[in-house]
């Protein structure tokens, strides 16, 4: 797989730079108790009671708890029971990060990185990142890593970025920690080691990070003969499959269609690879058309084998869109004119309403039926 599409999940953006911070008037520590009191008074009710919840907050920001500030700025960013107001939510925010709070901080390095509530700047954003990192907010450390790694806002320097996602990871970052297993399973920073790179995914993956189980599946799936071991890598996609991934779904499904790791159920491959075209995955779509073209799982059936195809290819863009364009013109030529036509017809529909969130795969599924699948 694609270094490229493996690093979807993690925000890039730091430059680590001098931002000077204005002392704020300090309240004193009983006032700060009743600050928090309150902002927690807040969280309670804002559950049952969005409008009493928001009261408290304002009570607490007045009475000098950043938290408050910080789930008020929030709450303006996205319109969260207030007016949507992305410049209220950055002066919220800012006033926050004045007072020394670390998580306002980052929200001001995410919104800059975003252009959210101010001009897109990378620069400032990570400016704010490492001024976040320095009171230990994880979040942050890693974003100055991933900026490393990309060169967004400071130059180049994979060595530096392992560093963070080193401290970060220590800090208990799941995405630090899927960063540093990649680091190690490209060689990218750090010398390349796959037991590391599978260390890293596994400690990801134990704290809940469903890409991070998603990569221990294909790492098992794809491994060579001292390394490979199909039942593990079932556990890993299932666990993932489970959490919504859908890259995980996919591999799962191939899993069941070749008998790996698992006994052989077309019918349940043809399940999941529908679930996640569902969701918008092209290379289930893909895969869909080669289940009922070869009739596996399925009834054979050309006119739906076209349909998938030209569906799951129309998903895709570049080079990988033509290679399946070809593979559906090859089903549709098959078809007499007015069965194409229709199938035609139930695509364009099909893909007008489908979720478009998820195309690129990780892993294994690369097509059942045509060509390459678990190894």
């Amino acid at each position: 797989m694609p270094a490229d599409t493996r690093r979807l999940a993690f925000v890039l953006a730091a430059f680590v730079g001098s931002l000077a911070l204005p002392v704020a008037a300090s309240a004193t520590d009983a006032e700060l108790a009743d600050a928090e009191a309150m902002y927690r008074k807040g969280v309670l009710t804002v559950r049952e009671d969005v409008a009493a919840g928001i009261a408290w907050y304002r009570r607490a920001a007045d009475a000098g708890s950043t938290k408050a500030l910080v789930a008020l700025g929030a709450r303006h960013m996205h319109g969260a029971g207030v007016p949507r107001d992305p410049a209220r939510a950055i002066a919220l925010y800012r006033e926050a990060a004045l007072k020394g709070d670390g998580t306002a901080m980052f929200l001001l390095g995410t919104s800059h990185a975003a252009g959210r509530g101010v001009k897109t700047d990378d620069r400032a954003a990570c400016d704010w990142y490492a001024k976040a990192a320095a009171t230990g907010h994880a979040g942050a450390m890693t974003n100055l890593g991933a900026a490393h790694a990309a060169g967004r806002g400071v130059p180049v320097d994979h060595a530096e970025a392992v560093r963070w996602f080193e401290k970060a990871a220590a800090a208990g970052d799941e995405r630090a920690m899927s960063n540093l297993a990649l680091a190690y399973l490209d060689g990218t920073g750090v010398p390349q080691d796959r037991a590391k790179a599978v260390h890293w995914f596994r400690v990801a993956a134990e704290c809940g990070d469903m890409l991070a189980m998603n990569m221990l599946g294909d790492l098992y799936a794809r491994g060579d003969e001292s390394t490979r071991d199909h039942a593990e890598a079932f556990r890993w996609y299932a666990r993932a499959a489970d959490l919504g991934c859908l890259p995980a779904v996919v591999n799962l499904g191939v899993l069941h269609a070749e008998g790996r790791g698992t006994p052989k159920d077309e019918a349940k491959a043809a399940e999941l690879f529908r679930q996640a075209a569902d969701a918008g995955v092209a290379q289930a779509m893909l895969n869909l058309a080669g289940l009922h073209e070869a009739g596996r799982g399925v009834p054979p059936n050309a006119a739906e084998a076209y349909f998938w195809a030209r569906s799951g290819a129309l998903a895709l863009t570049g080079e990988l869109r033509e290679l399946a364009l070809a593979f559906a013109r090859r089903i549709g030529g098959e078809l007499e004119e007015g069965a194409r036509a229709a199938a035609e017809t139930r695509s364009d529909a099909y893909l007008a309403h489908a979720t478009r969130g998820t195309t690129a795969l990780a892993g294994v599924g690369v097509g059942v039926g045509g060509g390459g699948g678990a190894e």
